[in-house]
């Protein structure tokens, strides 16, 4: 039953989570070098404690979530801020073997703590479950819901040490016209993943205004789209990115490589959720969301879409598949 004290602690963590999304697509508004007066990693250090203390006071973790959380902000600050505190990392080869050394072990850290969060096999968290085998319509599959706080702590942290200072604008604000590209790009793979589904009936037309509209809104928008913009486009494909760039030619890079891998993982991981035919589509709206990401630099905007695109899938579609999926 989600009960009062449920809704409590979800509405104290959005509003944490809403202050930090705004501190770190502003940076304005992060007061500079306070406390220990010594820069960005102490402030994120002490912002990432504090999320970590109101998790555990709030029983959304217990002593290993905390552990789980400390090592993951540790992995995080090594693998985004280890070559600022070296001094000479550019003119020592022996530093510099050892620097890479420890940002690939702190990648593979990271990657290995986020996925056994992200799929849940890791302890020491406490999820809420909002909806259990909710219909949203007569004929949607029976939908559970829960606010995962676990990753959204996770990809949080992600962000306030590393995402989105490495972002990249390109011509979004230098050329107006990318704004209009990507609004037929949205409508073109709108139309053409909804088609794609409705022909295997994978959806059905399910015209609604469904009554969760408002407590999926939130979980959609937070534990949802958020952790998977900022996990799949922001730190995957921003790392594939950087990573193919040193391997493959100019020419090569020209077709976007990166783009498709980070959808491809996408894809999978949605396939491991919810079977093949979930993780096909999954590819084909996470190729959209690289590409806007790509051209703008900006993780926000691939946040919307996606959000945006689940929107239209719960109002327009069954949601989240048809029941004829059931029996195929």
């Amino acid at each position: 039953m989600f009960g009062f004290d449920n809704y409590l602690v979800v509405a104290c963590f959005v509003i944490l989570a809403a202050v930090n999304t705004a501190s770190v697509f502003y940076p304005r508004l992060w007061a500079k070098k306070t406390l220990l007066r010594s820069g960005w990693v102490s402030d994120r250090y002490i912002v990432s404690n504090l999320v970590c203390a109101l998790g555990w006071g709030s029983g959304l973790m217990n002593g290993y979530g905390a552990m789980i959380l400390g090592l993951f902000v540790c992995c995080c600050a090594v693998f985004y801020g280890v070559k600022d505190l070296l001094p000479g990392f550019h003119h020592n080869t022996v530093k510099n073997r050892g620097i890479s050394f420890l940002r690939a072990v702190a990648f593979f850290c990271i990657v290995t703590i986020f996925y056994g969060v992200l799929h849940h096999k890791l302890p020491g968290f406490f999820n809420v479950c909002a909806l259990s085998c909710y219909k949203v319509s007569e004929h949607s599959v029976p939908y559970t819901m829960w606010f995962n706080f676990d990753r959204t702590l996770l990809a949080m942290v992600l962000c306030m040490y590393g995402v989105l200072r490495t972002q990249h604008a390109e011509s979004f604000h230098r050329n107006p016209a990318t704004g209009f590209w990507i609004l037929a790009g949205f409508a073109a793979t709108v139309t053409g993943v909804a088609l794609c589904a409705l022909s295997i009936g994978y959806i059905e037309w399910d015209i609604k205004w469904p009554s969760i509209q408002v407590l999926w809104s939130l979980n959609n928008i937070f534990f949802v789209c958020f952790v998977e913009e900022v996990w799949f486009r922001g730190f995957l494909q921003g790392q594939i990115k950087q990573g193919f760039t040193r391997v493959l030619s100019p020419n090569i890079m020209g077709y976007r490589p990166h783009i498709l891998a980070a959808a491809v993982i996408f894809g999978i991981d949605h396939a491991i959720k919810g079977g093949p035919v979930y993780g096909a589509l999954a590819i084909l709206v996470g190729l959209f969301y690289g590409i806007v990401y790509d051209q703008t630099g900006r993780i926000q905007y691939a946040w919307a879409a996606h959000y945006l695109f689940n929107l239209l899938h719960l109002i327009l579609f069954t949601y989240p598949a048809s029941t004829g999926v059931l029996s195929q």
